[in-house]
């Protein structure tokens, strides 16, 4: 998996390593190994993590592409930890509902098989 980190409007240097190491070290474990699970190992991650001065928060988006798919999923809150992991969590759970259609659909071609040969 090829993980891109794009910052806007960070004006501490310090954030941005603190935030990538946080990703990969802790949070995106999960994500690689549902990727793994599913034979998506080819999949593009961008962060774009965003400071909203006016607001004094931050936003964090996260677009995965996988294959033909694309999963979005954007959060807004005070904590750039807490916002990463929001998105993170979002985008987990798209992921799953994709695996699951697709377990689904498996098992309906499956069953048409069955079917025809009877």
């Amino acid at each position: 998996m090829r993980i891109r980190f794009l910052y806007h409007n960070f004006t501490g240097k310090e954030c941005k390593p603190s935030l990538e190491e946080y990703a990969n070290e802790k949070k995106l474990k999960s994500l690689t190994r549902l990727l793994e699970k599913n034979d998506l190992a080819l999949a593009d991650l961008a962060i774009r993590a965003e400071y909203l001065t006016h607001h004094n928060a931050f936003s964090v988006k996260l677009n995965l592409k996988i294959a033909e798919h694309l999963l979005l999923s954007q959060e807004v809150k005070h904590s750039l930890t807490q916002t990463f992991d929001l998105a993170l969590e979002k985008l987990l759970s798209q992921l799953r509902k994709l695996e699951n259609k697709k377990q689904i659909k498996l098992l309906r071609e499956k069953a048409k098989i069955k079917e025809i040969k009877k």
